[in-house]
C-alpha cells in the first residue's frame, strides 16, 4: 500500500478530474464541486463540460480499445465510448442521460433492478437504522452493478469506484472516536463501521472474480479521511474583517436580522433532520437548488460589491477570492499593485483569525494560487487558499452565508478528507 497525495483541495470534484485526466486543476479547471458562472456571482455545480484535458477513456477508445466506466465522480455528461459508461456523483439529480448506450438503462434495470446514483438516506441517531440498511443496499446494488457489467459486457480497462464510502466516513467518523465533539456516551462504536468496510472488502472480491491472471487490478482511493471537529464559515470572517460588505436596503438589512437570529441553512438543515425531511437534502439542496437557497437566506445576492473586496465560496480549505476588476462582473481591485496589496492583507489576517471562545490560531498557512497551480485555467484558480493549522478545522463554503457563527461545531459530517489517500 502506498500513500497517495490527494490535488489541493483534496475533494472529489478536482482529486478524480486529475485521476481521469493526469493534469493538475490549473489543467483541469475543476478546483471544487462549485464555479463561478461567467459574468455572475453565481455558483452551479460543476460537471465534465467544464473539465479541460482528454480522459483516459477518451485516449483509450479512440485507440481502439474497449472501457468500462462506472460511477466515477465528475463523469457527467457521459462520453460515446467504445464500450459502455454510467456517470456518478455530480450527476444531477433527475438526468436520465446518465448513461451510455442509453438502452443500457432498461438492461440494468431488468438485471440488477433500481440502478440510481445517490443514497437514500442521512445519518442522524434517530434513524440510524434504516441509514444503515439504505448504505447496505446501496453497496449491494452497486456490486451487482459492477459484476454483471464486467461479466457481461467484453472490456480492456474496466474502473468503478464505491463512492459510498466516502459519505459512509463522513457521516460515521464520530463512532471511531469516543471523544468525537457529537458522542454523548463512551460506549466502543467502532464495529459498525469496521463492519461496512468488511462488506465493501467482500465487493471487492466479488468483482475480482471477473478478472483473470493477466488483468492489472489497481486499488486506489481519492482522498483519506480523518475528524471533523468545527466548522469555519470564512465569509463571515471576510464580513468582520469589512472586506466583503452587504447593501444596506431595507430587505436585506432585514435578512441579516433573521440569519443573525438564527434562520440560517445550518439551522433549516437540522430542522429538517429532527423531522425527518432530510434524507437526500445534501444532494438535492447541497448542489442543485442554489439560487433559490440564495433568495430565502443571507446571500451573495445581499453583498454590495461595489465596496467588496474578497469573496470565498467552495469546501474543506478557505479558498478566497478577490473581487478582481476585469474578472469579477463588479470588481473593484484593481489588478497589479492593489489586488497584491489585497492579498498581502489578506494573508495577514487570517494568520491572526483566532478562535473566538478560545483565542487560538486558526490558520496554519496561506497558499497563493501561483505557488499550487500551472496551465489555461489557472486563472480560475482561488486567489489565496487558508490551510487550517488544527485538519480537524474544515471551510464549510457551499452556502455562502451558511451559519451565523464564525467557528461552530460541525453538522452533518463527522469526518471530512485528508490530504493522503491510498
Amino acid at each position: 500500500v502506498g500513500h497517495l497525495r490527494s490535488t489541493i483541495p483534496p475533494t472529489s470534484g478536482p482529486s478524480w478530474s486529475s485521476f481521469v485526466t493526469g493534469m493538475n486543476p490549473g489543467k483541469t479547471g475543476i478546483y471544487d464541486f462549485l464555479y463561478r458562472r461567467e459574468g455572475t456571482y453565481s455558483f452551479p455545480p460543476v460537471n465534465a463540460s467544464q473539465r479541460g484535458g482528454t480522459s483516459m477513456w477518451r485516449y483509450l477508445s479512440d485507440a481502439g480499445h474497449q472501457v468500462g466506466v462506472l460511477n466515477i465522480p465528475m463523469s457527467y455528461p457521459v462520453e460515446r465510448v467504445n464500450g459502455f459508461m454510467v456517470s456518478g456523483w455530480l450527476t444531477p439529480y433527475a438526468a436520465s442521460d446518465y448513461i451510455f448506450p442509453a438502452e443500457l438503462a432498461a438492461e440494468l434495470e431488468r438485471e440488477v433492478g433500481n440502478y440510481r446514483i445517490y443514497p437514500t438516506e442521512t445519518f442522524t441517531e434517530g434513524r440510524k437504522e434504516s441509514f444503515l440498511k439504505a448504505t447496505y443496499d446501496l453497496l449491494e446494488m452497486r456490486t451487482r452493478t459492477a459484476v454483471y457489467l464486467a461479466d457481461s459486457k467484453p472490456w480492456d480497462v474496466f474502473m468503478a469506484v464505491f463512492f459510498d464510502t466516502d459519505r459512509f466516513l463522513h457521516q460515521m467518523w464520530h463512532y471511531l472516536v469516543p471523544d468525537h465533539p457529537w458522542r454523548t456516551d463512551s460506549e466502543d462504536k467502532e464495529g459498525v463501521v469496521r463492519d461496512y468496510f468488511q462488506k465493501v472488502d467482500e465487493s471487492i472480491a466479488r468483482l475480482l472474480q471477473s478478472a483473470d491472471e493477466d488483468t492489472l487490478v489497481i486499488i486506489l482511493s481519492d482522498h483519506g479521511m480523518g475528524q471533523a471537529n468545527n466548522f469555519i464559515v470564512l465569509n463571515n470572517w471576510l464580513l468582520e474583517a469589512g472586506l466583503l460588505r452587504l447593501k444596506r436596503d431595507p430587505w436585506t438589512r432585514f435578512k441579516e436580522l433573521m440569519f443573525r437570529n438564527g434562520f440560517t441553512l445550518r439551522n433549516i438543515h437540522q430542522l429538517a433532520d429532527r423531522l425527518g425531511l432530510a434524507q437526500q437534502a445534501e444532494y438535492v439542496a447541497g448542489y442543485f437548488v442554489d439560487h433559490l437557497l440564495k433568495l430565502a437566506f443571507l446571500s451573495f445576492l445581499d453583498v454590495d460589491w461595489g465596496r467588496s473586496k474578497a469573496y470565498s465560496f467552495g469546501r474543506h480549505l478557505g479558498s478566497v477570492y478577490v473581487n478582481l476588476k476585469g474578472r469579477e462582473p463588479q470588481g473593484i481591485v484593481e489588478p497589479g499593485a492593489e489586488y497584491e496589496a489585497v492579498r498581502d492583507e489578506i494573508e495577514r489576517l487570517a494568520l491572526d483569525f483566532r478562535e473566538p471562545q478560545t483565542g487560538r490560531r486558526l490558520i496554519g498557512q496561506v497558499l497563493r494560487r501561483e505557488e499550487i497551480y500551472s496551465g489555461p485555467y489557472a486563472d480560475r484558480a482561488p486567489d489565496l487558499i487558508l490551510l487550517p493549522k488544527e485538519p480537524s478545522d474544515i471551510f464549510f463554503g457551499l452556502a455562502d452565508f451558511g451559519h451565523r457563527d464564525t467557528v461552530a461545531t460541525v453538522y452533518r459530517y463527522s469526518g471530512m478528507h485528508r490530504d493522503y489517500g491510498m
